[in-house]
């Protein structure tokens, strides 16, 4: 089923406990192009959709299993982690540079480690001023944050993204992008296969 990343996020996606951690943002030569070419590519989807309302980005297949209990319809991946994750965070910095709502975006949950949980559900709830060098190094000022969480590399994955996301918005120079993401008018597209009904 074709589903935009929104329309996947109006259910709970839980990342469960048997995914390896959030990798896109390790610091290495590999995975340093993994990341500079994803996000190269969603900036560049961003730039179509603005010229273009009807371009997409197909992000191929994202597939799981449905836990289907009473009031709990929980979509667990078991390969699009990745993609997923880095969405996520982007919507995530968009909607606060922009002072946008999503409400959704608390419906994304960690649960490889108790850690990553806290460190999403607290990043859910805050609301940053962007008043220092980098997003990565106001979140790690927060209260919140716990120094222990230096040491959990998914959540130290998602800083270095965070980062990486701030330097292409600004260098981006264009506002108002989550007109061109937000709500029915997300480009990115993946197609969702519930693995129980294969």
């Amino acid at each position: 089923m074709k589903l935009s990343f929104l329309d996947i996020l109006e259910q709970k996606i839980e990342i469960p406990i048997i995914q390896r951690d959030y990798a896109q943002g390790r610091i290495n030569k590999q995975v340093d192009k993994i990341r500079h070419d994803f996000l190269d590519a969603l900036f560049t989807a961003i730039e179509k959709r603005i010229a273009s309302n009807s371009y997409e980005l197909e992000l191929d297949f994202a597939y799981g299993f449905q836990r289907n209990a009473s009031n709990d319809n929980t979509f667990i991946p078991i390969d699009g982690q990745q993609r997923l994750t880095t969405l996520w965070l982007l919507h995530w910095f968009i909607a606060n540079k922009e002072e946008e709502e999503e409400q959704n975006l608390a419906n994304f949950m960690y649960e490889t480690r108790y850690s990553s949980t806290i460190f999403c559900q607290e990043l859910i709830k805050f609301k940053p001023n962007f008043d220092k060098k980098t997003i990565a190094q106001e979140i790690k000022d927060q209260s919140w944050y716990f120094e222990t969480w230096d040491y959990d590399p998914s959540i130290q994955a998602m800083l270095v993204v965070l980062d990486d996301i701030e330097l292409r918005y600004e260098d981006f120079n264009i506002k108002n992008i989550w007109n061109a993401i937000g709500n029915s008018s997300c480009p990115f597209y993946f197609y969702k296969l519930d693995m129980d009904k294969v």
